[in-house]
C-alpha cells in the first residue's frame, strides 16, 4: 500500500498464523515455530519498509523498465543474481534528468530486500539536512547512518541536478562521507548504488573540489561509471516549451 508522509509502508501479509507462529507440541509443551507461509514474506517487507524507500518506489517494477543499455542489463542482472552472504558489487550510474537513475536503483532494492539484505535508501541533500539537525545531540547521523546496513543506495549525489558551486561545508562532509562508505566497503560489509546528474569529471572539480583521495575511494569503489544516455523518460505537461 502506498505509504505516509514521504516513505514506502510495506504492506501486511494475511495469514491465519499468530504473529507469524504457528503452534505445535513436543510431548506436553507447546512449541512456537516461524510460520511456513508468511515468516519469510513478512520479515522481508519489514527489510523493505526499513530501507526508508520513497513513494516514487511504489509502481518501480523490473518488468516494466526499459534498459539504457546492455552494458546497464549485465550490470543490474549481476547485482540481482547475488545471494547472501555475499555482497553485491557497487555501481556508479549517471546522466540527465530522468533516463531511469532513481528507477533502477529503487527496483534493486527490492529485489535484494526480499533476498535479505538490509538495504537503505539515503538522497544526498537530505541526508546533510539531517545531519545538521543531529548538531548539538550526540549523536551524529552520518555516523549512524550505515549502522547494520549492507546495500546503501545514495541518490542523487551532488543534489538534485548539482549546484553552480558547493559550501565548504558541504564539499568536506561529503569527502568525509565517501571515506566512511570507503571503509566499510574495503572491510566487504558494503554495497553502494550510486546515482547523479553530475559527471565525473564535474563531481571531481566541483563537488569534490580537486580532491584526489576522495577520487581514488570513489574510484576504488565504482571502477568505471555507467553513464545512461537514454531520454527523458518522466511523464509531461501538455505545454512542456513554456518551460524553456
Amino acid at each position: 500500500k502506498r505509504g505516509k508522509a514521504r516513505y514506502l509502508v510495506a504492506g501486511e501479509v494475511p495469514c491465519n498464523c499468530v504473529n507469524g507462529y504457528v503452534y505445535k507440541r513436543d510431548g506436553f509443551k507447546p512449541m512456537a515455530l516461524p510460520c511456513p507461509t508468511c515468516s519469510n514474506l513478512a520479515q522481508a517487507l519489514n527489510r523493505l519498509q526499513r530501507a526508508h524507500l520513497p513513494n516514487d518506489a511504489y509502481d518501480a517494477s523490473l518488468a516494466n523498465y526499459i534498459y539504457d543499455s546492455p552494458q546497464q542489463q549485465a550490470m543490474i542482472s549481476d547485482i540481482l543474481s547475488s545471494y547472501l552472504p555475499h555482497i553485491p558489487p557497487s555501481l556508479f550510474m549517471y546522466g540527465k534528468s530522468g533516463n531511469g537513475k532513481s528507477t533502477i536503483s529503487y527496483i534493486i532494492a527490492k529485489h535484494l530486500s526480499m533476498a535479505g539484505y538490509k538495504v537503505k535508501y539515503v538522497h544526498h541533500h537530505h541526508a546533510f539536512q539531517n545531519e545538521k539537525k543531529s548538531w548539538g545531540t550526540n549523536d551524529s547521523f552520518l555516523d549512524s547512518m550505515l549502522d547494520n546496513v549492507d546495500i546503501l543506495l545514495l541518490d542523487e549525489f551532488g543534489g538534485l541536478g548539482g549546484r553552480s558551486n558547493y559550501s565548504e561545508w558541504f564539499t568536506t562532509t561529503t569527502i568525509e562521507l565517501i571515506g566512511i562508505m570507503y571503509e566499510k566497503y574495503r572491510a566487504g560489509q558494503l554495497s553502494i548504488i550510486l546515482t547523479s546528474n553530475l559527471t565525473p569529471k564535474q563531481i571531481f572539480t566541483k563537488l569534490l573540489d580537486r580532491n584526489e583521495m576522495a577520487l581514488s575511494r570513489l574510484q576504488n569503489i565504482f571502477g568505471n561509471p555507467l553513464h545512461m544516455i537514454g531520454p527523458d523518460r518522466r511523464a509531461k505537461g501538455q505545454e512542456v516549451s513554456r518551460w524553456i
